[in-house]
């Protein structure tokens, strides 16, 4: 989410301005430059983006909700290596690797998700850049954020995490819906169906 909604919204802008020099063919004219930066942030945020998690989501469907196992990442590979991956020490490497990366993946997010809060707050006058530049106070932001996370873990999945979701997909929904309508809509809905053509 936090790669979707900050870097999803600037890398358009930051390909538009040619800060990377990424264009396919040089073009000459700003609706070129504007079509080759929605299709660059199309290909790195599309749905080829996705398909790692949709594979190891297929995988563990599959797998253990069909054939009736834990949902651990150590019984997708049954069908490739046998039983020896359930109870051994290949099946317990399985599974720490993935919690490991899962547990780095989360933190640089998180990570990342705190300079972009930061700024945000910049920009709308809620707090001085200082405020951001101390490691203090972003610890304390990671610190808070980690608490709303486990509140709503803790308050079980039917109930925190359901509503968490729910809030956030009300949330980027409503960000759609302004930006849509806050600016020539036909353009915005002509743009989109061009650029996952183009």
């Amino acid at each position: 989410g936090i790669g979707l909604f900050y870097y999803g919204v600037s890398e358009p802008i930051y390909y538009y301005r040619g800060y990377n020099k990424m264009q396919k063919v040089p073009w000459s004219n700003d609706d070129g430059r504007a079509q080759q930066a929605i299709f660059i942030t199309l290909f790195h945020w599309g749905l080829h983006g996705w398909v790692p998690y949709v594979l190891f989501a297929i995988n563990i469907g599959v797998v253990c909700h069909r054939g009736g196992y834990p949902v651990a990442p150590r019984y997708t590979l049954l069908p490739l290596l046998g039983e020896k991956v359930t109870n051994g020490f290949l099946g317990d490497l399985v599974d720490a690797v993935s919690i490991a990366t899962t547990t780095y993946g989360v933190c640089t997010s998180l990570g990342m998700g705190v300079y972009g809060l930061c700024e945000g707050l910049i920009r709308v006058n809620w707090v001085d850049a200082d405020y951001c530049a101390s490691i203090n106070n972003q610890c304390w932001i990671v610190v808070v954020i980690t608490a709303m996370a486990t509140a709503s873990v803790l308050t079980g999945l039917n109930r925190g995490i359901l509503e968490l979701a729910k809030f956030g997909m009300f949330l980027a929904t409503f960000f759609l819906l302004v930006v849509m309508f806050s600016d020539n809509t036909w353009y915005l809905l002509n743009v989109t169906v061009q650029s996952i053509g183009h």
